[in-house]
């Protein structure tokens, strides 16, 4: 079952197995950043072997100052040693959706990170890569199917 910390109109924050969810519904802040690190020093705990990340992305939440890429890096510093997966879902298509998905391959390129990460546009596909990519690392089974129910039935459940 998803573990749901946060689920309001900016961020739905959550945790999954070994699976660390977020979705940002509106711009993102150095504050709403600093919102994941408690559950982010959790899972680096729990799962020293390894854990997965999936941020949903809005075109709404593209646009970064300067104090939120501070804190995105520091975040991402933080846990490369045992980040084994990172997913991005930017839903829907169209040439604005799919230049957004190419900007953020470009600047996970460029940042040569050493993490698997991928960009997606569905769930679905999205789900299935993740589990895929973290399940050597994981000690239970992970379904794609289950993941992708329970992001969905919490992003419907959002106060």
């Amino acid at each position: 079952m998803l573990d749901v910390v946060r689920n309001d109109g900016e961020l739905m924050l959550a945790s999954w197995n070994n699976v660390l969810v977020n979705e940002w519904r509106g711009r993102v802040t150095a504050e709403l950043l600093h919102a994941i690190e408690p559950l982010q020093k959790h899972m680096i705990a729990a799962y020293p072997g390894g854990y997965g990340s999936l941020a949903i992305i809005s075109s709404a939440s593209l646009s970064l100052d300067d104090n939120a890429r501070k804190e995105a890096g520091r975040l991402a510093r933080a846990s490369q040693h045992v980040l084994k997966a990172n997913a991005h879902l930017v839903e829907g298509a169209g040439f604005r959706l799919s230049v957004i998905r190419s900007v953020i391959t470009a600047v996970h390129a460029v940042t040569a990170q050493t993490t698997g990460t991928k960009v997606f546009s569905t769930l679905t596909k999205t789900c299935k890569w993740l589990v895929e990519t973290i399940q050597p690392v994981t000690a239970v089974r992970l379904d794609a199917v289950v993941l992708e129910r329970e992001i969905v039935r919490a992003r419907a459940a959002r106060s």
